[in-house]
């Protein structure tokens, strides 16, 4: 990358190996451009501080998703709990020397907010989560992120149904359906992999 090459293959291991089609690689995930790109000898150790700041960064990402969800907002504390419950939970506390891992899931909570915000700016929020997902390397995390935002799209029209039903079984008219929700997760879903396209594709 310093050289500006694209590093499809790496010599150093077996006989040789496909580099950027091992998804694992992240060759384009912005933390490993950085790295990549500063005029420094990678370290174990600097991996390890990147594990670290991804804790942080899925905590910050969790407490802005919970404090933006509702309306009123969800009390600082609150939020706060739900930010730290998330970041030191069983996904990330296992699972630190995998940073692959932990990088992806760190982004799930913006992707379920830009599907709960919807319109333009929701989608392009929602996708760029789910680009930088797809970009850390690891499938895992980008396969239960999009059955997320399916279970948020099967969540969305049953809500819908539900108010629509008057307590003797009649149909009420409730205005507007769920077709706003479902285009918003079509477009972050669409836009999002497309975004990542680089790094999918090949993997």
């Amino acid at each position: 990358l310093r050289s500006l090459h694209v590093p499809l293959w790496n010599p150093y291991l077996y006989s040789g190996a496909p580099f950027l089609a091992d998804i694992q690689s992240s060759v384009f995930y912005p933390a490993t451009l950085l790295l990549a790109t500063l005029p420094i000898q990678v370290t174990y150790r600097q991996l390890e501080f990147l594990s670290v700041f991804h804790f942080w960064w899925a905590g910050a990402a969790m407490y802005i998703t919970l404090r933006a969800w509702y309306r009123p907002a969800l009390a600082r504390p609150a939020a706060l709990l739900g930010a730290a419950a998330f970041a030191l939970s069983d996904v990330f506390f296992t699972h630190f020397g995998n940073l692959n891992l932990i990088a992806g899931a760190s982004w799930l909570p913006l992707v379920l907010l830009g599907a709960r915000l919807g319109g333009p700016g929701g989608v392009l929020l929602g996708a760029g989560a789910l680009a930088m997902s797809a970009l850390a390397g690891h499938t895992q995390p980008l396969v239960m992120i999009l059955l997320a935002l399916a279970v948020y799209a099967v969540l969305a029209v049953g809500d819908w149904l539900a108010g629509r039903l008057r307590p003797g079984g009649a149909i009420a008219d409730t205005g507007a359906g769920p077709g706003r929700t479902l285009l918003s997760i079509d477009g972050i879903t669409l836009l999002g992999l497309g975004m990542a396209a680089l790094v999918l594709l090949p993997a």
